[in-house]
């Protein structure tokens, strides 16, 4: 069942389907990250009517959503359903309280494991500045309006427990409708929250697209952190073809024998998605793998960084006879030969 915490799922299946970015976490992610990053303070603030009708609705590229846009989303949301329960209500409380990490607020959007998984953290496109403060504010309030959701709930608990328990109707209705007006407070930072990651988004990759000398500096920061994605894939290659040697008495120099293509997706292993997960990454980062010498008994896995000069990655290689090698100078060509051991650095 889809959990109003997680504040993306509906960005999640766009973004898979416009292109290969990382996921936005959900809300529980994003607690324990500004948890592990914050200081101790004793100020604790508590969102009015103010806070949500002043200034801080409207940035600079966009605004808070409004009531009937959460109001919206809730009804839809199957983490509200058509007759709740009492289970229903402890288990949101559940996840409210795990989410708002005891209320404190979220120190800086840019120094927690969220900025890590946007994609254009190293593009300095135009009005960056502003997006990440504009961010540190929805996750701020996201976070603050999680821990207020608890209590909300608890309260709605406490006066329809006993109706609820005997299978009210009524009380049912009242119930969904009194969780919906608790909840569209926090539900209208989620969509904020969205919007500005996607408009992120799109801005990074833009800039991109339009400035040569920002997309060469992207790719070589790319290039630096491909090397435990590339050497780890090929780990997870070689396992592969271990297990389709046994399987088949051969090795195979077509990858997509690893499930890489299922067409029934109801038959994917958690290996099988482990696997395609790897791939996209390699893909994105703009390595290939190639195969070469393959006769049943041998193989060599290539893995080419974009560049073939080192400036946008090490060159990968591997077989059934050595462990993970790399050439330092992006040439995949004497990666066995001349390259030398990698040790997950």
């Amino acid at each position: 069942m889809m959990s109003l915490l997680l504040v993306v799922a509906a960005v999640l299946t766009s973004l898979a389907q416009q292109e290969a970015s990382p996921p936005a976490p959900s809300v529980a992610e994003a607690a324990r990250a500004a948890r592990e990053r914050q200081k101790p303070t004793n100020a604790k603030h508590v969102l009015t009517d103010e806070d949500l009708g002043g200034s801080r609705e409207t940035g600079g590229s966009g605004s808070l959503a409004s009531e009937a846009e959460a109001r919206s989303q809730l009804e839809k949301d199957p983490s509200v359903p058509a007759k709740p329960t009492v289970a229903d209500l402890k288990q949101r409380i559940h996840d409210f309280s795990a989410a708002s990490g005891g209320g404190q607020p979220t120190q800086d959007f840019r120094h927690g494991g969220l900025y890590q998984a946007f994609e254009y953290k190293n593009v300095d496109f135009p009005g960056k500045k502003e997006w990440e403060e504009e961010m540190t504010t929805a996750l701020t309030n996201l976070q603050a309006e999680s821990g207020l959701a608890a209590p909300r709930l608890q309260a709605i608990l406490d006066e329809n427990q006993e109706a609820l328990s005997r299978g009210d109707p009524s009380a049912s209705q009242r119930v969904r409708k009194q969780m919906i007006d608790a909840l569209v407070p926090n539900v209208r930072w989620q969509m904020r929250f969205q919007q500005l990651w996607q408009e992120g988004q799109a801005r990074g990759k833009a800039y991109l697209s339009n400035s040569a000398a920002a997309s060469n500096d992207y790719r070589q920061s790319q290039g630096k952190r491909a090397g435990t994605i590339i050497g780890y894939t090929l780990i997870a290659l070689n396992d592969k073809e271990e297990q389709f040697k046994k399987a088949h008495g051969s090795y195979t120099c077509d990858l997509t024998e690893f499930n890489f293509f299922i067409v029934n997706q109801s038959n994917l292993k958690s290996a099988d998605v482990g696997w395609q997960t790897k791939m996209g990454k390699v893909h994105e980062l703009g390595y290939q793998i190639l195969m070469q010498g393959c006769d049943g008994s041998h193989y060599t896995a290539m893995a080419a960084p974009p560049a073939p000069d080192g400036s946008q990655g090490r060159a990968f290689c591997t077989s059934e006879l050595r462990g993970i090698r790399i050439a330092e100078d992006g040439r995949s060509v004497n990666c066995l030969s001349k390259g030398s051991d990698w040790h997950g650095e």
